[in-house]
């Protein structure tokens, strides 16, 4: 199963993905959106 949220780093916005491995442990995936922060706020959060 694949949970996900938006988190700002470094100016930027990023989709943090959270899922299990196959060994059953907890592993965690950034993935840059590209998005500056700045004039986007509301941008990323209806799509």
């Amino acid at each position: 199963m694949v949970s996900g949220h938006l988190q700002e780093k470094n100016g930027t916005f990023y989709a943090v993905l959270n899922y299990v491995d196959t060994l059953g442990k907890r592993k965690t995936k950034w993935i840059s959106t590209g998005l500056p922060i700045k004039g986007n706020k509301k941008g990323p959060k209806k799509r």
